[in-house]
């Protein structure tokens, strides 16, 4: 296990990040509804795939590990990049997201609690790496993750 700083997480590291402390993996049978029996998965760990055309180059992405392996297949999960599903997990969450003029980024806040007090933030690039920054500061106790 190794610890990274929240503020710092992209990529596979922050998709996989959001997924641990989410628990994600038992609500993936929502995002990929197959024919097979058994639809659920176990975890998720990162893997190389290869990727482009005429590059083919090896991108680490984040896929979930299926319970079965005979009835379901291993699915990508993106949540920082891919809006089918970051978006859910953004409106489950009630994660507000907004630009910030000053550097260009994207901020976002969520309420930890009803009444409003002990929000958490996160900043990014783009909206969606913001929101899965946020929903990884609201989970954890401090600004540090540990993730293998």
């Amino acid at each position: 296990m190794s610890t990274y700083k929240v503020s710092k997480l992209e990529g596979a590291l922050l998709d996989l990040a959001v997924c641990q402390v989410g628990r994600l993996w038992e609500m993936a049978h929502l995002y990929f509804q197959t024919m097979t029996l058994d639809p659920t998965f176990n975890g998720a760990k990162i893997v190389e795939l290869e990727r482009g055309y005429l590059e083919r180059k090896m991108v680490a992405v984040c896929m979930l590990q299926p319970r079965n392996p005979f009835r379901q297949d291993p699915q990508e999960f993106s949540p920082s990049t891919q809006w089918c599903f970051g978006g859910p997990l953004i409106e489950s969450e009630r994660i507000n997201v907004f630009p910030r003029v000053a550097d260009a980024g994207w901020s976002a806040q969520k309420f930890v609690d009803q009444f409003g007090a002990m929000p958490t933030y996160g900043y990014g690039g783009t909206a969606l790496i913001a929101a899965m920054r946020c929903f990884v500061a609201s989970k954890v106790i401090g600004n540090e993750v540990e993730l293998p």
